[in-house]
């Protein structure tokens, strides 16, 4: 979708806080890197990385996705269909412990050559590994004509899943692997009393290695404002909740507590939320 290009408002003060006129601060025109005189194909590599700006809502879930170019490729890329169609796809789970994530904020690494890491121990650190010990788990669903493997690190603690199916296309794909591989992590996490968290999901379609990755866009980075106003307790209690449910990485939780927030916060009558705001008087 094609727009029209921001202009900064000249008199008004910068939404960041600063103090600044937005024409001095954030609406400082970005210097544009010139083009190349010529652009030549590039040829696909198996290691693939995305560091960017905040994207998106900030704590949503996003979908990023690649398509390979190589070198003897179709000129026009959208012959790709970028949702997939009917084929063989590999989904890929990587695995981490909630609060530790694998990359750094702003920082997408697609996965083929990570292995996360988990609290569930499946075999002997890799050092100690001999030829005849535990290498991988094998999840064998009844009913399905594929498999999923579980991979450890170098610690022998799980840390990632990976299974090739056919599915009708890339989401299928996903959603077929998750519902297989689902009931025995919770089964596990159960009898062990522990939490396995999937940190992300990578599906690539293995017919033209389109791949889509599953990151979540970091908050936005922001001035810290004046002192803040004696609010009343019956407002913070609102205000609990919404500070609670912004860390979350899970869309619903977060629109939860907002939906929350604006049902108690509507529920208040005129009088109560000019007290509360008051201090702004």
């Amino acid at each position: 979708m094609r727009g029209r290009q921001y202009q900064p408002r000249p008199q008004k003060r910068c939404w960041c806080g600063s103090g600044k006129k937005e024409k001095n601060c954030h609406g400082l025109a970005r210097p544009t890197a010139p083009l190349p005189a010529k652009l030549e194909p590039i040829a696909a590599t198996p290691i693939m990385q995305v560091s960017s700006a905040p994207f998106g809502i900030p704590g949503e879930e996003q979908r990023i996705i690649v398509q390979p170019i190589f070198k003897d490729g179709p000129l026009d890329l959208s012959q790709v269909n970028l949702a997939g169609q009917h084929g063989q796809y590999r989904v890929q789970f990587l695995l981490a412990r909630p609060g530790y994530a694998i990359a750094r904020e702003r920082e997408y690494k697609f996965i083929d050559e990570l292995v996360g890491t988990s609290y569930l121990k499946i075999a002997k650190p890799e050092a100690e590994r001999g030829p005849d010990d535990v290498e991988k788990v094998v999840i064998q669903v009844l009913g399905k004509n594929y498999r999923i493997v579980g991979s450890p690190d170098k610690d022998g603690l799980l840390g990632k899943f990976t299974v090739e199916l056919e599915a009708a296309n890339a989401n299928d794909a996903e959603r077929e692997a998750y519902g297989a591989l689902a009931p025995s992590l919770s089964l596990w996490s159960m009898n062990a009393d522990i939490p396995i968290h999937i940190e992300t999901i990578q599906v690539t379609d293995l017919r033209t290695l389109v791949s889509s990755l599953r990151v979540v866009a970091p908050q936005f980075e922001m001035n810290f404002a004046a002192g803040p106003p004696q609010y009343r307790d019956e407002f913070c209690q609102y205000a609990s909740i919404y500070r609670e449910g912004l860390p979350s990485r899970r869309n619903f939780d977060s629109k939860s507590a907002i939906r929350d927030f604006a049902s108690a916060w509507g529920s208040r009558s005129a009088a109560c939320a000019a007290n509360m705001y008051s201090s702004y008087a």
